[in-house]
C-alpha cells in the first residue's frame, strides 16, 4: 500500500508535471508559426527545451520519437517514487511503451529499410536485438529472435496470419490485445473508485483505437466487416462492437454519435456522413471526449491512479498534436486549417 508520505510526493511531482505540458497560448503561438523553423523555436522556448536541443534532424519520425521517449522520462520522475498498486500500474504502461516501439521496429523490418532511427533502439523494458530483426530473412525468424520477451508466444501464434495477408496488421493487433488484456488483470486489485477511473479513461482509448483499426481495415485490406468486428479489442467504454457494425451496414452514424458524446460539448454533423467519414468523425469525437476526461482525471486531488492514468493520456494527446502541427508546416496548412485537426 502506497503510504501518505508517498502520496504527499507523488503529489508535487503531479503538480511539477503539469507545467511540462503545453497551454492554450502555446498552442495559439503554435498555430500561428509562419514555417517550420519558427514552429521549432517556439517549441525551444517551451518545456520540450532539452528534447528540441538534442534534435540532429527535423525530420516528423524522429521528432516523434524524441517526444514520446520524453514523455517516458516524465512517468519515470513518477515511478520512482511510487509504490504498491500505482508502481504496477506505471510499469504497465512502460510495457506499452514497449510494445508500441515493437510495431515500429516490426514496420521497419517489413518495409525492409535497415536506417532505422536511432532512438528506436533505446531500451525501456526489454533489450530487443534491433539490428537483428531489421535483418531477418523471415518472420518465423523475427519472431524468433523476441523470445525471453512477453512478445514471443503471442506473436508466434500470429505468423500463419501473416503469411497469409502479408501485413503486420494480424501481429500489431495481438500485441493490442495481449497487452489490454493483461492491463486489466491488473486493474483487478484497485479499488471501485480507481477501477471506475481507470477503465473509463482506458475504455475510451481502446475505442478509439478500434476505430482506428476499422479505418485501416476497411482503407488498405480486403477483410469482411465480420471478420474486422471480431478482431477488435475488447473492453471499450463508450462503443459496442455491434455498433461499429451496424454504422457499417448503413445504420446511423449520428445516433452512435450522440451516444459517444454523451454530455461533452462537441459538434456533431447536422447530415450523416459516409461509412469512412463516419468512423474518421467518431474516432476525432472520442479524442475530444478521453482529452476531456483525462484533464479531470489529472487534475484531481487527492492523488489517484486516475492522475496517472489522466497524465499519460495527456502526453499521448499532445505528441500526436506536435506531430499534427510539424505535418502541417510541412504541407502549407493555414492557422484555422491546423487548428481544426489539433485535439485541444
Amino acid at each position: 500500500m502506497t503510504s501518505i508520505g508517498t502520496y504527499g510526493f507523488i503529489n508535487a511531482k503531479v503538480r511539477t508535471m503539469r507545467s511540462f505540458l503545453l497551454d492554450k497560448s502555446d498552442y495559439q503561438a503554435l498555430t500561428k508559426a509562419e514555417n517550420i523553423d519558427e514552429l521549432f523555436f517556439i517549441l525551444s522556448k517551451t518545456q520540450y527545451k532539452n528534447i528540441i536541443e538534442k534534435l540532429e534532424s527535423r525530420e516528423p519520425a524522429l521528432v516523434e520519437q524524441a517526444f514520446f521517449l520524453g514523455g517516458i522520462e516524465q512517468l519515470k520522475l513518477v515511478e520512482k517514487s511510487s509504490r504498491g498498486n500505482v508502481r504496477k500500474i506505471i510499469l504497465s504502461l512502460f510495457d506499452r511503451y514497449e510494445g508500441e516501439r515493437l510495431k515500429i521496429i516490426l514496420r521497419y523490418w517489413h518495409k525492409k529499410d535497415e536506417k532505422i532511427i536511432e532512438l528506436y533502439r533505446s531500451k525501456i523494458i526489454y533489450d530487443f536485438p534491433v539490428d537483428a530483426i531489421i535483418s531477418a530473412s523471415d518472420i518465423t525468424e523475427v519472431v524468433t529472435l523476441l523470445k525471453g520477451t512477453p512478445f514471443y508466444n503471442i506473436l508466434a501464434k500470429e505468423i500463419p496470419a501473416y503469411l497469409e495477408h502479408k501485413t503486420l496488421f494480424p501481429l500489431e493487433l495481438a500485441i493490442d490485445k495481449d497487452y489490454f488484456t493483461r492491463f486489466w488483470k491488473i486493474t483487478e486489485s484497485l479499488s471501485r473508485k480507481d477501477k471506475l477511473i481507470v477503465k473509463r479513461l482506458v475504455g475510451l482509448e481502446v475505442d478509439i483505437r478500434n476505430l482506428n483499426w476499422m479505418t485501416r481495415f476497411k482503407k488498405y485490406y480486403d477483410i469482411s466487416s465480420t471478420d474486422i468486428i471480431e478482431m477488435l479489442l475488447p473492453y471499450g467504454y463508450r462503443i459496442k462492437s455491434g455498433e461499429i457494425q451496424d454504422v457499417m451496414a448503413g445504420g446511423s452514424a449520428k445516433k452512435l454519435l450522440a451516444k459517444i458524446v454523451g454530455s461533452a460539448t462537441v459538434f456533431l454533423p447536422e447530415e450523416e456522413q459516409g461509412e469512412e467519414a463516419s468512423l474518421e468523425l467518431m474516432e476525432r469525437i472520442l479524442y475530444e471526449v478521453l482529452l476531456a476526461e483525462a484533464k479531470r482525471a489529472f487534475g484531481q486531488f487527492p492523488f489517484t491512479i486516475g492522475a496517472v492514468i489522466g497524465y499519460f493520456i495527456l502526453i499521448q494527446i499532445e505528441v500526436k498534436n506536435i506531430k499534427t502541427l510539424i505535418e502541417a508546416k510541412i504541407y502549407g496548412l493555414s492557422p484555422d486549417e491546423t487548428e481544426a485537426l489539433l485535439i485541444v
